[in-house]
């Protein structure tokens, strides 16, 4: 479809308006045709928009028309059928111009000005004005308001108060006949202006008046300030506030016992608190505290060794022999008698010799024991370098042994099954520094023992160290 152009008017609102609620909405007409001038027939979109000026860009009311009936170029719409023309809309333009789009061609030109049609709108305005010869309806009073909160009404009871009457203004003709009384005054509202000097006398007061009226004022702040108290001045008393913190010590007065005020050789046992004594020497002594007690745990100094003492020598348990185990001057220790362990080698409860000893070439006999396992013995060989391995089970042959020999050259291992009865040789010589010799077969559950010897000196002299047995 071709931008046509709308020829037409907004139509002036029917006759009825005048006696009828104005409507809020403006029939407008037009001829719709092709740009060459032939009348379209057919239904059509419509988009209708008001602006506030003829150049105005954004409108400030639009309206969209699906499907609009023209016949022949003629087409009427009612504006504000949808979308809402309201007097507030419309009072707020100085003018108003009406753009037309058709089938979103984009918006046709010139815009139509809208005139009086519109503006009868404004007329439901005339019904409820914003305001009243420019006053605001704020600026008025309800029909019906009162005035209660400011003027007196006429007879209101209890209405007139002492500040609403001038000063000196009621006379004894505004009073009636003893309709005055003690309940009609005020408190303190005669004051001693008002009565007459030495016009009060006894009869005008009633009994005990002048002692209430004292009473009623006297105390703290009354100012009232009596010469004597039964006879007595002020100087025979003492302040309430007063105490006698200088003089005496107060019951329950933290830290006011000094040694000074405790009668030497007076303090006994009950006066104590459980554990106080034990607890101030425990909090007092210690390294630097001078405390030398004579005893401890009943005996004297001399049954304990001083922490820097020393042990050379141990003597057995039953005392034979003395000196079982002894340490010379270089840490050497000498053994008199064998090192034992638990029966962990054969499974009984009897004890089994591992022995520490010195081994000479020319001081230990042939086959003399060194160590043992669960079926295992090792022993000095012939020769002054070697060891055996006897096997002492008769039908065993799976106990095994393993020996590293250390040399200057090297580690050489050693190691099978000794057979049941039989006996393996652990030749050594003189290059060999040390031997480690493993007696017995973990894997198999047997009960083994490490033995580690050393070398000294040329002499072949070989010293053993700690051997220790393990069960796997």
């Amino acid at each position: 479809m071709k931008r046509g152009w709308l020829a037409a008017a907004a139509v002036v609102m029917a006759a009825e308006m005048a006696y009828g609620a104005v409507p809020q909405e403006i029939n407008f007409q037009g001829r719709l045709s092709d740009t060459g001038g032939t009348p379209y027939s057919g239904a059509i979109d419509m988009e209708f928009r008001l602006y506030d000026s003829e150049s105005g860009i954004v409108p400030i009311w639009t309206e969209t028309h699906s499907g609009v009936a023209v016949d022949e170029g003629l087409f009427s719409v009612q504006l504000g059928s949808t979308s809402a023309l309201t007097p507030g809309l419309i009072a707020g333009a100085a003018e108003l111009w009406l753009g037309v789009e058709v089938d979103g061609d984009g918006e046709m030109a010139p815009r139509y000005r809208v005139v009086s049609a519109a503006m009868a709108i404004l007329s439901l305005e005339a019904e409820n004005a914003d305001t009243l010869d420019g006053q605001d309806s704020t600026d008025f009073a309800a029909a019906g308001h009162d005035h209660d909160a400011t003027y007196v009404n006429e007879g209101q009871a209890g209405s007139i108060t002492s500040a609403m009457i001038v000063d000196s203004t009621i006379t004894g003709t505004d009073i009636a006949a003893d309709t005055i009384t003690a309940i009609d005054i005020a408190a303190s509202a005669v004051g001693s202006s008002e009565i007459a000097n030495g016009s009060i006398a006894v009869v005008d007061l009633q009994d005990g008046t002048s002692l209430a009226e004292i009473l009623d004022d006297d105390g703290s702040g009354s100012g009232l300030d009596a010469d004597y108290l039964d006879g007595l001045e002020a100087a025979h008393f003492s302040l309430s506030t007063h105490d006698h913190d200088a003089v005496y010590v107060n019951e329950g007065q933290a830290d006011s016992i000094t040694s000074a005020m405790i009668v030497n050789g007076v303090v006994g046992a009950t006066d104590m608190a459980d554990g106080a004594a034990l607890a101030e020497i425990l909090d007092d002594d210690g390294s630097g505290s001078g405390l030398d007690a004579d005893y401890l745990d009943g005996l004297e100094a001399g049954h304990f060794s001083l922490s820097t003492h020393s042990h050379s020598s141990l003597d057995a348990s039953d005392g034979a022999p003395a000196n079982a185990l002894a340490m010379d001057a270089d840490g050497n220790a000498t053994v008199t008698g064998t090192v034992k362990t638990p029966g962990l080698l054969t499974g009984s409860s009897t004890s089994h010799p591992i022995v520490i000893r010195r081994l000479f070439s020319s001081s230990v006999a042939i086959d003399t024991l060194v160590a043992r396992s669960e079926h295992l013995r090792l022993t000095r060989a012939g020769n002054n370098d070697d060891f055996r391995i006897y096997n002492d089970h008769a039908t065993m042959n799976f106990p095994s042994y393993v020996a590293r020999k250390y040399s200057a050259t090297g580690v050489v291992v050693q190691a099978g099954a000794v057979p049941a009865g039989g006996d393996v040789l652990i030749d050594l010589n003189s290059n060999d520094e040390g031997v480690d010799i493993i007696l017995g077969n973990p894997y198999f559950g047997e009960h083994y023992t490490e033995v580690h010897l050393f070398r000294y000196g040329s002499d072949y002299f070989w010293l053993g160290t700690l051997i220790t047995t393990w069960n796997q």
